[in-house]
């Protein structure tokens, strides 16, 4: 059954007497028996609130559009999440759907309920936004061994289709602004922090971002800045920038990294890398050695085998 069609009439949903009230970030709708979350458009005049369907019974899950305390929009999805209304009443949310598999699917409504995107993932969902004029939003993924992992999409609704997609070195915020004029998203994090891209996926606040990096202990953000000063080598090699990037790396794999072997893995395989680089072959073949210890399809072993021949 399609989504449109899952979608109540609108003509048996005014309602001006609906008892509803708010726990958190809870609303319940006692007319109709409904808990679940909710979030408020930031005019106040919409809410959209949802309730997940039962994994075991497979019943599905509820999607509700409230205006001026009036439901104008119901529809029936697996498992909603994260749902977010702008101004205007365009709706986006996260459908974790009933499967064990790493997928989801992200889905933008009018205030009508006609279906503006719908976008399946090979990756469990993160979060998402949308733009407070409800012309643009966003959805961010997990990690995943596939093309739909760690992606950050920019869609634009007025359109029903897709900016860009790209993978914020800054990592996965918790909330999104949007600036529809320059073409700009600002990703918000959980200790307060900013930074500022563009729809096509440039960081604008590279310096600011740097300058946090250099003097953090999070092994996952060192290696990430390594990476991406790894990018600059195809166009000049000079020594500073390999000995700038091995540092990095050597501070990132004396990280708390006990629980994430691939993570120490992939920092192994970087420094054997950087080793390359300098002609360093023993060391390097050290390096691999560890990163195969720690991940043994890291993709390695012919690589390792080759340099071992030559020494």
């Amino acid at each position: 059954m399609g989504i449109i069609s899952r979608i109540f009439g609108r003509g048996n949903l005014k309602s001006s007497n609906l008892a509803i009230s708010f726990d958190n970030d809870l609303i319940c709708i006692d007319n109709y028996e409904f808990y679940g979350p909710y979030s408020k458009s930031k005019n106040g005049e919409y809410i959209i609130a949802t309730m997940e369907g039962n994994w075991v019974s497979s019943g599905v899950g509820k999607l509700w559009l409230i205006f001026r305390n009036e439901i104008i929009l119901k529809t029936n999805l697996e498992r909603p999440n994260d749902a977010k209304v702008a101004n205007n009443g365009n709706i986006v949310v996260n459908d974790y759907l009933f499967t064990q598999a790493l997928e989801g699917k992200f889905l933008a409504f009018d205030r009508l309920g006609r279906l503006l995107i719908e976008k399946h993932y090979n990756a469990n969902l993160y979060n998402n936004g949308i733009s407070t004029d409800g012309a643009y939003a966003a959805c961010q993924t997990c990690m995943s061994n596939n093309e739909d992992g760690n992606l950050l999409t920019v869609f634009n609704l007025d359109v029903c289709d897709i900016v860009s997609q790209f993978r914020p070195i800054t990592g996965w915020a918790k909330q999104y602004e949007f600036d529809p004029i320059n073409r700009n998203l600002l990703l918000i994090y959980e200790d307060g922090e900013s930074y500022k891209y563009n729809f096509e996926g440039e960081l604008l606040d590279l310096k600011k971002w740097e300058l946090k990096l250099e003097s953090t202990d999070n092994p996952f953000e060192l290696r990430r800045f390594a990476e991406q000063k790894i990018e600059l080598l195809s166009s000049h090699q000079d020594i500073a920038l390999i000995e700038h990037i091995t540092s990095l790396l050597k501070r990132a794999i004396n990280g708390d990294l006990k629980k994430y072997p691939r993570e120490k893995a992939l920092i192994s395989r970087r420094l054997g890398e950087m080793c390359l680089l300098q002609n360093n072959k023993s060391d390097a073949i050290d390096y691999f050695e560890k990163a195969i210890r720690l991940n043994p399809n890291i993709g390695l072993k012919k690589r390792l085998n080759d340099l071992k021949r030559l020494l």
